[in-house]
């Protein structure tokens, strides 16, 4: 009983003593700032890896001539009118239909084609803009994401769910 209470003393006082990088170090673990610049190269990774795919999307768009991807847009902008298009880019979904009408508005003046989509569940989507192929809305999906463009989620809607009415 003595040397338990002796050896938990022990190690008590050295790790006071030391710290726990010196024990990390002692026992051939990683300390502290090893960990830490392990974390920032995973950062640097992650930014590396953005930057490859954005230059890759770019150009991939330059060849499929969409550098403006609202050129590629062919939606109506009539309200619950049906798209060429199918998928879409939806900024905005609301309960009440007023609240969708006022984006609708907001995007037109902005320069998009906007389409309302009547869901089946009762809410009213609005989509900003729309590509007839998927990799084409998710590079836009991508830009509005970057430059914080919208408030809130957006996300792809492709027309074949059958989701509204």
């Amino acid at each position: 009983m003595k040397s338990k209470k002796l050896l938990l003393l022990l190690l008590l006082t050295l790790t006071l003593s030391f710290g726990c990088d010196r024990l990390r170090l002692f026992f051939g673990m990683a300390t502290s700032q090893e960990l830490e610049r392990v974390k920032l190269e995973q950062q640097r990774e992650i930014i590396a890896q953005r930057e490859a795919d954005s230059l890759e999307r770019a150009s991939l768009d330059s060849l499929k001539g969409t550098i403006d991807p609202r050129s590629e847009s062919t939606t109506h902008s009539k309200e619950g009118s049906e798209s060429l298009n199918r998928f879409h880019i939806i900024v905005g979904s609301f309960k009440v239909h007023s609240n969708a009408s006022k984006l609708f508005e907001k995007l037109q003046k902005e320069g998009y084609t906007p389409t309302l989509f009547h869901f089946k569940n009762g809410f009213d989507a609005i989509s900003a803009t729309s590509f007839k192929e998927l990799p084409a809305a998710y590079n836009h999906l991508y830009l509005l994401e970057e430059n914080r463009l919208f408030s809130g989620a957006i996300w792809i809607y492709d027309t074949k769910q059958n989701l509204h009415q």
